[in-house]
């Protein structure tokens, strides 16, 4: 019996775990430039702007937040003005905040590591807060979405290897004579 829950436990961890990585590829390689998971979005640090704080080749956690919300100091992640697919976004802080024509807020931001503000950006481009990073993760996703052969091909290598060397090295059974 106790075979048989291992067999099972077995099959229903590599299938967990085939499905996060799956999901997680899927995720990383859409270019849908709105994807949200639970109200939070994922994106890759292409510069060094906000060094010390945030640096090249880590990814930020972006929480959907109004634009009504958005403090003084808060890092935010806006759409850029200048590309209108609004796939390109800037994740820079918040050093001022006024209300525009329309009575919406408009945000002054600046890159930690840059000497002068950005552009105005109005409340529409606001994506939301970023509240958390991960260091090199962006970067690593970066190179896995360019060489997903490669990345595939190693993976499946490793994952042999690991499988050879259990059945060369695994558990050897002894019998007892009786």
């Amino acid at each position: 019996m106790k075979k048989v829950l291992k067999v099972v436990w077995n099959i229903i961890f590599y299938v967990a775990i085939a499905a996060l990585v799956f999901s997680v590829l899927m995720f990383s390689l859409s270019n849908n430039p709105n994807k949200s998971f639970l109200g939070y979005r994922f994106y890759n640090v292409l510069s060094g702007s906000m060094t010390p704080t945030i640096y090249k080749g880590d990814m930020v956690f972006v929480k959907v937040t109004s634009a009504a919300d958005i403090r003084i100091g808060d890092i935010v992640t806006y759409a850029a003005s200048s590309d209108p697919t609004g796939k390109t976004v800037v994740t820079h802080r918040v050093t001022a905040v006024k209300k525009g024509n329309d009575q919406q807020p408009v945000f002054t931001t600046q890159g930690d590591a840059n000497p002068t503000a950005d552009k105005p950006v109005s409340a529409g481009q606001i994506v939301g807060v970023a509240v958390g990073k991960l260091r090199y993760v962006g970067g690593i996703l970066d190179f896995v979405r360019e060489h997903v052969l490669i990345v595939l091909i190693f993976t499946v290598a490793v994952l042999l290897l690991v499988s050879g060397m259990k059945l060369i090295f695994g558990k050897k059974r002894t019998s007892t004579v009786e």
